[in-house]
Protein backbone atom coordinates (compact mmCIF):
# COMPACT_ATOMS: atom_id res chain seq x y z
CA UNK A 1 0.00 0.00 0.00
CA UNK A 2 0.96 3.85 -0.45
CA UNK A 3 -0.44 7.01 -0.70
CA UNK A 4 0.55 10.60 -2.95
CA UNK A 5 -0.84 13.06 -5.13
CA UNK A 6 -2.05 14.10 -8.27
CA UNK A 7 -1.64 17.38 -9.31
CA UNK A 8 -1.15 19.95 -12.71
CA UNK A 9 1.36 22.11 -13.59
CA UNK A 10 2.10 24.52 -17.14
CA UNK A 11 5.03 26.71 -18.27
CA UNK A 12 6.62 27.80 -21.47
CA UNK A 13 9.63 26.73 -22.51
CA UNK A 14 10.99 23.06 -22.95
CA UNK A 15 8.28 21.00 -21.18
CA UNK A 16 9.29 18.43 -18.20
CA UNK A 17 10.67 15.00 -19.23
CA UNK A 18 8.69 12.13 -18.35
CA UNK A 19 9.07 10.63 -14.90
CA UNK A 20 10.96 14.26 -13.66
CA UNK A 21 10.59 16.03 -9.91
CA UNK A 22 7.24 17.66 -10.76
CA UNK A 23 8.20 20.98 -9.85
CA UNK A 24 8.71 22.78 -13.17
CA UNK A 25 6.22 25.50 -14.00
CA UNK A 26 3.15 26.88 -12.16
CA UNK A 27 0.66 24.94 -10.47
CA UNK A 28 -2.82 25.23 -11.71
CA UNK A 29 -4.64 23.68 -8.78
CA UNK A 30 -5.50 25.46 -5.60
CA UNK A 31 -4.87 22.50 -3.74
CA UNK A 32 -3.70 18.68 -5.10
CA UNK A 33 -5.68 15.65 -4.98
CA UNK A 34 -4.58 13.17 -2.03
CA UNK A 35 -4.91 9.51 -2.38
CA UNK A 36 -4.11 6.64 0.19
CA UNK A 37 -4.15 3.07 -1.03
CA UNK A 38 -3.78 0.26 1.42
CA UNK A 39 -4.28 -3.02 -0.45
CA UNK A 40 -1.32 -2.79 -3.28
CA UNK A 41 -2.19 -2.56 -7.31
CA UNK A 42 -5.18 -1.06 -6.93
CA UNK A 43 -6.63 1.71 -9.59
CA UNK A 44 -7.61 5.10 -7.98
CA UNK A 45 -10.42 7.32 -10.46
CA UNK A 46 -8.87 11.16 -10.35
CA UNK A 47 -10.17 14.24 -12.11
CA UNK A 48 -7.38 17.41 -12.35
CA UNK A 49 -8.97 20.58 -13.68
CA UNK A 50 -7.53 23.82 -13.43
CA UNK A 51 -7.45 27.75 -14.47
CA UNK A 52 -3.99 28.80 -15.85
CA UNK A 53 -4.36 32.85 -16.64
CA UNK A 54 -1.98 35.74 -17.51
CA UNK A 55 -0.72 33.33 -20.82
CA UNK A 56 0.60 35.92 -23.44
CA UNK A 57 -0.70 35.48 -27.17
CA UNK A 58 1.56 33.70 -29.74
CA UNK A 59 3.84 31.97 -26.95
CA UNK A 60 3.75 28.02 -26.91
CA UNK A 61 2.73 26.61 -23.54
CA UNK A 62 3.01 22.80 -22.12
CA UNK A 63 0.90 21.56 -19.27
CA UNK A 64 1.27 18.39 -17.15
CA UNK A 65 -0.38 15.60 -14.95
CA UNK A 66 1.95 15.07 -11.93
CA UNK A 67 1.90 12.06 -9.65
CA UNK A 68 3.69 11.96 -6.49
CA UNK A 69 4.04 8.52 -4.45
CA UNK A 70 4.74 8.40 -0.75
CA UNK A 71 6.17 5.21 -1.01
CA UNK A 72 6.58 2.10 -3.58
CA UNK A 73 6.37 3.45 -6.81
CA UNK A 74 2.96 4.57 -8.89
CA UNK A 75 1.98 5.29 -12.29
CA UNK A 76 -0.87 6.80 -14.46
CA UNK A 77 -2.89 4.84 -17.13
CA UNK A 78 -5.90 5.76 -19.65
CA UNK A 79 -5.35 9.16 -19.41
CA UNK A 80 -7.19 11.64 -21.48
CA UNK A 81 -5.97 15.14 -21.37
CA UNK A 82 -7.53 18.34 -22.47
CA UNK A 83 -7.19 22.26 -22.94
CA UNK A 84 -9.41 25.08 -23.63
CA UNK A 85 -8.47 28.14 -24.45
CA UNK A 86 -11.12 31.26 -24.27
Amino acid sequence: GSGGTFGGRYGSGSAPANGSVGTAGTAFLVNSVSFQEVTGNVPIPFHIAGTATGLTPGVAYWFDAVLSASANTASMQNLSCYAQEF
